[in-house]
């Protein structure tokens, strides 16, 4: 067999792998934890972007915000469905209701089938308007109540009689049977048999008979967050100041025909609840498609032929916040998946640079035989296509193995990245097989196209950068290194401006990567990789002076092999910068988003604690105030569509009165607080224009016209941001109480009132003192109370969030790992350099461990400026990058949250990889020593060629 065959053959491939078994086993490993970390990744972040498509849906807005739902004056054209047996209702209520009941399920039935899939039945109800439910003379007393008559064709099977009995059929208005629910009838202190008369209702007397109470089968079923003041009852304050109940009472389904004729035009209401549990990030875009399209017609559920009067719905047309909720879900996932990308890119980078020293020391292994296959006519590409077959011989078992490692140990990441989904089993089952054959395929194809990646990056990444070079006798100019340098500068900066032009997403963004935000930090830390190299030598030469004026050999040894440097020692010292820096950025990535969520939290209510509920009396507040734990509290009063003269002309406007003085203490510290002016407080004479402040959107509306109001003229002392925590309108007016009496004649009551604890200049982000809001409740039972920590624990509980946070722990981990990898392997590339000088040293009576402090000298300098310039370029990357990936779509505020650089975690961080990374350099100066403090002769001259 000729020298160039059996070079080529697999048995030679077999030899090299023997004679080069360490660092072949140092890139299997490599090999393998890509692998497993790649696949843990795409299964853990996938699993966790559709559990947060489906966190998001759930708490960005109300049930009845992401149903589909359509509302319209009317009820149904009576008639029978098409086979009332299945219908599910009962015969006489089939007879009216099944008809339509068959024409919306054939809606459901025309959706597109995207939409089709994630959608539950229809449900639907018909109410008439709430009308005073006046006591008849002689009967006990009550709680004035306003009473809605419901009607529900499934009724009997939403709730439960706890006493009395279902309302009978009715022909007239006398007397008519209704059931209310346990909590409604206890507060309007209704009971069984008591009648009361609804003489508004329709113009014709009508009188309700309490005949049964109910409970409903299932308190959690989405069908109830349709229904208002049915379960439980609502209130509002009467002109005097007592309270009215309002509730809503079900009459019998069957005697629908005849409501109309005495009760006037019933509301219908019809809906398809979205089931998120259907949902995956995947369906979402074929889903809002779907809604579009099913959104932007109009059904008929009415005959068009027939002649209908204004009691009969005949279409219906539907509506849905769940297209902008997925947009706005799709924009937080884009920007995950560039965060996530930022995490890694430091591990990666690490991962190239300990790789490329894997290389380099399978270079210094094989050097003799790569040295007599050129001598015997072998090329280059033969030289590295065999070294290559060899790699895969490691290479290929080890990605197999961490590609099932990661699709079995991902499934723990998922649980913490993604509870809701429950993708851990479903990842376990896939790879054992206990699923369905469909899912089995794209979990395949996702491992096999990490194991194919990961596999050839190794093989032809390690044979194409051996150093066969260096053996044939070529080198590079420094020319050629100039020039990488000034690309590398330049590449930055190209990357700076155009994420700086293309900014972060808002909304409507697909889950994908921004490639080029995805390197930015990798990027940047090259950049202060170029420095320290070219910065390094002079310190290194500074060092080798010191040495050569101080006692000791070996100082002076190994900063004289420290100044002449190596690839190896470049390659180590990048792995360092790029590993270091981007952990620390990593954290400051984490440190801002929680602290972005806790500021805008504390901004979006305003206070320690806000009370909503609408005409707070001043004695409410005074009462307010003076619970225990409450140092002050201020009420806001919104007075909506007053009349406000803009020159000649007039808008209408909502007038925030505020007692100024109060809600500036309780405001004090606030993010987003509204800036009040003294003079804003100062009583208007009246004569005197009265001081008002405008929001950026009423300045926009009025511009420099003047103003008036009430007859007053306004001063307008400022202008301030229209989002407030003081209203949900942008378009306001706020004037002081003092003023308020001048231009709104007398305002007494507050629908909000901010309060501030006593605690609070201890810590306005500590949880809300559980005491204090059983107080509230007490005093305002019902209130509706937020507070900063109940936002923020909604916020952080995104599977996103967690995700992030498993991300950085497991991206400065790794990287740690890596550098202290590429630390070692530095090492092991210099130690038969390192053996030849020991042993000549020693044979002028230098000890036998010289080898030990050689290695520390000759790769701590690099080790220590590895580490300074990781640090500095750690804290400046916040700066650089963290304005173009939009972490205000996690925040929820308008403007990037400020960057936090948390110094506990900074701290951590930076002494973990010192401590990392100096234990590894004393391990491993300790072991060459001891080595070389063996007996034995001197070192094979062949080995350390390269170094």
């Amino acid at each position: 067999m000729s020298g160039a065959s059996s070079f080529g053959s697999l048995s030679l491939a077999r030899r090299i792998s023997r004679r080069a078994a360490g660092p072949l086993v140092a890139i299997a490993l490599l090999a393998l934890v890509a692998s497993a970390a790649a696949t843990a990744g795409v299964l853990v972040v996938g699993s966790a972007m559709t559990a947060a498509v489906r966190y998001d849906l759930d708490t960005d807005a109300a049930p009845a915000e992401r149903q589909l739902t359509a509302t319209a004056l009317g009820g149904p054209q009576s008639g029978p469905s098409a086979d009332p047996e299945a219908s599910g209702l009962a015969p006489a209520v089939d007879a009216v209701w099944g008809d339509q009941q068959d024409r919306l399920a054939e809606i459901r039935d025309s959706m597109p089938s995207a939409l089709r899939q994630v959608t539950d039945e229809v449900e639907q109800t018909t109410v008439f308007p709430e009308v005073a439910a006046a006591i008849l003379p002689g009967a006990r007393p009550a709680v004035p109540t306003e009473l809605a008559l419901g009607v529900d064709p499934r009724l009997d099977q939403r709730v439960e009689l706890v006493d009395g009995e279902w309302p009978a059929p009715f022909t007239t208005s006398e007397g008519v049977d209704i059931v209310l629910s346990v909590a409604s009838a206890n507060a309007a202190r209704w009971q069984i048999g008591d009648v009361r008369s609804l003489s508004e209702l329709g113009g014709i007397p009508t009188t309700v008979r309490l005949s049964g109470i109910f409970q409903a089968r299932d308190a959690a079923d989405p069908y109830w967050t349709n229904t208002s003041s049915v379960l439980e009852p609502s209130f509002r304050l009467s002109p005097d100041g007592g309270t009215i109940v309002i509730a809503q009472g079900y009459v019998d389904a069957s005697s629908w025909p005849v409501m109309p004729t005495f009760a006037g035009v019933a509301s219908t209401s019809v809906w398809f609840g979205i089931d998120r549990s259907r949902i995956t990030t995947d369906a979402v875009p074929a889903i809002q498609r779907d809604i579009r399209r099913f959104t932007g017609q109009a059904w008929q559920i009415a005959p068009a032929t027939e002649e209908l009067d204004s009691s009969t719905v005949r279409q219906l047309r539907f509506s849905t916040d769940a297209a902008d909720l997925f947009d706005r879900s799709l924009a937080r996932n884009a920007v995950t998946a560039d965060a996530l990308a930022l995490l890694g890119s430091g591990p990666f980078a690490a991962a190239l640079a300990a790789l490329f020293l894997a290389a380099r020391l399978l270079g210094v292994r094989l050097a003799p035989s790569i040295a007599l296959l050129r001598a015997r006519g072998g090329s280059l590409l033969r030289i590295r296509g065999t070294v290559a077959g060899a790699i895969a011989l490691w290479v290929l078992p080890a990605t197999v193995v961490g590609v099932v490692a990661g699709a079995l140990f991902g499934d723990s990441f998922a649980a913490r990245a993604a509870p809701s989904v429950g993708a851990g089993a479903e990842v376990l089952g896939e790879v054992l097989g206990g699923v369905p054959v469909e899912h089995i395929g794209p979990v395949a194809g996702i491992a096999a196209g990490i194991a194919l990646a990961v596999a050839l990056v190794t093989c032809l990444g390690s044979a194409a950068v051996l150093p066969i070079s260096t053996v044939a006798g070529s080198s590079r100019g420094a020319r050629g290194r100039v020039l990488v340098e000034v690309a590398i500068v330049l590449l930055a900066v190209l990357l700076l401006v155009l994420t700086g032009l293309t900014g972060s997403p808002v909304s409507g963004s697909s889950p994908t990567l921004d490639p080029l935000l995805a390197v930015l930090p990798v990027s940047l830390a090259s950049v202060a990789v170029v420095l320290a190299l070219g910065i390094g030598p002079a310190l290194l030469g500074g060092l080798l002076r010191a040495g050569r004026r101080r006692r000791g050999l070996f100082g002076l040894l190994g900063a004289a092999r420290a100044v002449r440097g190596s690839v190896a020692v470049s390659a180590g010292l990048a792995a360092l910068v790029m590993g270091i820096s981007v952990a620390l950025f990593s954290g400051a990535l984490l440190s801002t988003l929680e602290s972005g969520i806790d500021e805008e939290a504390r901004a979006t209510v305003g206070a320690d604690i806000a009370v909503a509920e609408p005409a707070i009396t001043p004695d409410g507040v005074a009462e307010l105030a003076e619970l225990p734990g409450v140092a002050s509290a201020a009420g806001v009063a919104s007075v909506r569509s007053q009349e406000l003269a803009v020159g000649q002309s007039t808008e209408r406007i909502t007038v925030l009165v505020v007692p100024v003085a109060e809600l500036q203490r309780v405001q004090r510290g606030v993010p987003g607080a509204v800036g009040l002016p003294a003079p804003l407080a100062i009583p208007a004479g009246a004569e005197q224009a009265v001081p008002v402040l405008l929001s950026d959107r009423a300045a926009d509306l009025v511009g420099d016209a003047p103003l008036a109001l009430g007859g007053r003229t306004l001063d307008v002392l400022g202008v301030v941001p229209g989002v407030s925590p003081l209203t949900s309108n942008e378009t306001w007016i706020l004037v002081d109480a003092v003023n308020a009496d001048a231009i709104l004649g007398q305002v007494r009551n507050s629908d909000r009132v901010l309060l501030r604890r006593t605690d609070a200049d201890g810590g306005t982000d500590r949880a809300v003192d559980g005491d204090l809001l059983a107080a509230i409740a007490d005093a305002r039972p019902n209130a509706t109370v937020s507070y900063p920590a109940e936002l923020t624990a909604a916020r952080r509980g995104s599977p996103l969030v967690a995700a992030l946070q498993t991300a950085v722990l497991s991206a400065a981990l790794g990287a740690g790992l890596l550098c202290a990898a590429a630390v070692v392997m530095t090492l092991a590339l210099g130690a038969g350099a390192r053996r030849r000088v020991s042993w000549i040293v020693g044979a002028f009576g230098a000890p036998r461990t010289a080898a030990g402090a050689l290695a520390a000298w000759e790769v701590g300098p690099s080790v220590a400026i590895g580490l300074l310039t990781g640090v500095l370029t750690g804290v400046a990357l916040p700066y650089l990058v963290l304005p173009r990936v939009g972490l205000r779509l996690f925040t929820g505020g308008v403007d990037e949250p400020a960057i936090a650089l948390d110094p506990s975690v900074t701290a951590a961080m930076v002494g973990g990889f010192a401590l990392l990374v100096g234990a590894t350099v004393a391990i491993a100066a300790w072991t060459a020593g001891r080595r070389q403090a063996r007996p034995g002769g001197p070192p094979d001259p062949t080995m350390g060629a390269a170094d």
